[in-house]
């Protein structure tokens, strides 16, 4: 028998989400760091699934008999043992943690999907929440209704920001000429940090340009996150080669000293830094329009081990603090096999020389604040879902920021 429904790995954590706030019956809420606190929790009253404008499912939770009631419409559609929402979760945990592939069906979960009336994965419409939960909590004794959308660390990559041929940096190296060219070009492909630091040595400055053509909806996705998060991200990136172990925070610190774009107030690199690093954890993709969801009250997070968490937007100051310190930037392959290829590559247009970086971030749910230390645990993130097959270009002439700094290596 062949599967109705087929999804990633996050469209599947979002029934996985369902099933276990059901069959669990109450919430705990999130620390900063994303550890579950033990002390704070809310109980389930019901859950709120639209899955398009004429189809709507509300599961509704009584304790006395131990069942989930199942309305369609409003309409009571079917009622389930509470205990098949947790078996459900169970199953579901162990299938997501060993399944690979972008898309995948559950055949032995058709039976359940059938009961409790779902007929997609994921509703359609992305602006809206991805799920609605009535709660109770008892240490006030009221009722709330919350939006919510669902983040899943149910996965394999590590990394906060995928590289791709859609993230594609490109500096133009100025006062280069073909000498400069034929010794950054000696050095070997992979060497890609020492390629960055004769450029540096060889050029009398080197400036942010554009981003690659094909990256068009990337552009716009970092107008909404912020005006200056493309400058800032490109200057992030160049600066990571200058600093050691490559932290966001200490990456940041250098950016605001040196100032490339010459702002009246250097704290725009920080602002425009934290709103694109909350956006990128919450689904900004650079393949993806994007168009925020911050609409929403909060965030439901699945942790590694499955556990379903709440974290409220409120909360965004508290937990950008916590992104900024546990990301970092990273060298994405230079493998000719790969579409990652051509970072660190050097070439002239139009009588400019011009540098590519690739940009990828990774995050770890441990953080370490030794300056000498590198992150090494590293938070399982659903994959990032990049057409690799893009071929970089530069594209047309470049419009080149104002800026004049040199750059130099910390620690």
């Amino acid at each position: 028998m062949t599967s109705k429904l087929s999804g990633n790995r996050g469209e599947w954590s979002e029934l996985y989400a369902l099933c276990i706030l059901l069959g669990e019956g109450k919430l705990h809420h999130a620390d900063t760091d994303l550890s579950v606190n033990e002390s704070q929790h809310v109980e389930i009253l019901s859950v709120l699934r639209k899955e398009s404008n004429d189809r709507e499912l509300e599961y509704r939770i009584e304790k006395e008999g131990g069942v989930i009631e199942v309305y369609l419409n409003g309409r009571l559609h079917r009622t389930v043992p509470q205990s098949e929402f947790r078996d459900t979760a169970s199953t579901m945990l162990e299938i997501l943690r060993g399944r690979k592939g972008r898309a995948f069906s559950i055949p032995e979960l058709d039976t359940f999907i059938d009961a409790i009336g779902i007929t997609k994965l994921k509703p359609s419409d992305k602006d809206k929440p991805d799920i609605t939960v009535q709660i109770f909590d008892p240490r006030t004794a009221a009722e709330f209704t919350m939006n919510y959308s669902i983040k899943s660390f149910l996965g394999s990559s590590p990394s906060l920001v995928n590289a791709s041929a859609l993230t594609y940096f490109y500096y133009e190296l100025v006062g280069f000429d073909e000498n400069a060219y034929v010794q950054v070009s000696s050095l070997p492909r992979r060497e890609v940090k020492k390629r960055v630091l004769l450029c540096n040595k060889l050029a009398s400055d080197i400036r942010y340009a554009h981003l690659s053509k094909e990256a068009e909806t990337f552009h716009n996705n970092l107008l909404q996150v912020h005006p200056y998060a493309e400058s800032t991200l490109g200057y992030m990136l160049l600066n990571s080669n200058f600093v050691r172990g490559k932290r966001s925070r200490d990456i940041l610190a250098k950016l605001t000293a040196d100032n490339p774009m010459h702002y009246e107030s250097p704290n725009l690199y920080e602002v425009a830094y934290r709103d694109y690093l909350w956006a990128a954890f919450f689904g900004m993709v650079p393949s993806t329009p994007w168009f925020g969801r911050d609409s929403v009250d909060g965030y439901l997070l699945i942790d590694k081990n499955g556990r379903a968490l709440s974290y409220l937007v409120v909360k965004k100051n508290s937990f950008s603090d916590h992104l900024l310190d546990a990301s970092h930037f990273d060298t994405p392959s230079t493998d000719p096999k790969r579409a990652t290829c051509d970072t660190g590559f050097v070439f002239e247009k139009n009588g400019k020389y011009y540098l590519t970086l690739c940009l990828q971030i990774k995050y770890a749910n441990r953080i370490n604040r030794s300056k000498d230390a590198s992150f090494h645990y590293a938070v399982t993130a659903l994959p990032r879902e990049e057409d690799d097959s893009i071929l970089p270009s530069c594209g047309e002439e470049p419009e080149i920021a104002e800026s004049s700094s040199r750059f130099t290596i910390i620690g």
